[in-house]
Parts: C-alpha cells; sequence; structure tokens
C-alpha cells in the first residue's frame, strides 16, 4: 500500500510541478499569487476532512501541496534576483 500511496504522491506532485514550472519563467509575480491562493485552498481542504476521504486522496492532496510549494519557493528566488 506504501508503494502505491507514493505513486498517488507522486502523480500529483509532478502534474502540479510541471503545470506551474513554465508559468514561473513567464512571470513570477503573477504566478505566486495565483499558487499562494491554490496553496490556500489545498491547505483547507486537507484539514476538513470530516467525511473521511482515505489515504489515497490524502496522498494527492499532499503530493499537489509539495508540488506548489517548490513552484512558490522558485517563484521567491526569481523575484528576489
Amino acid at each position: 500500500m506504501e508503494k502505491y500511496l507514493q505513486e498517488k504522491f507522486d502523480e500529483s506532485f509532478d502534474a502540479q510541478h510541471s503545470y506551474w514550472h513554465k508559468k514561473v519563467k513567464e512571470n513570477p509575480a503573477e504566478t505566486l499569487k495565483q499558487v499562494d491562493a491554490e496553496l490556500k485552498v489545498l491547505y483547507i481542504r486537507s484539514e476538513n476532512d470530516q467525511e473521511g476521504r482515505g489515504q489515497v486522496l490524502q496522498a494527492g492532496i499532499d503530493g499537489a501541496i509539495a508540488g506548489l510549494e517548490t513552484i512558490r519557493a522558485e517563484c521567491l528566488h526569481l523575484l528576489k534576483k
């Protein structure tokens, strides 16, 4: 099961990272705003689990958050230059 959860995490991470990575280079300031908004929603969704989403869906959310946090760091790095 751990391998499957890792695969779900990686799929979600890769999807977020590849989608946003191109946008970072085009406009890091605007991308940072969009990523921050997405992260806000995902963090709320992650915390809001009254119905019991299960490990697989949580792994997907965690992967998306990790991917977006990586993009956020790239934006901040580019904006500091």
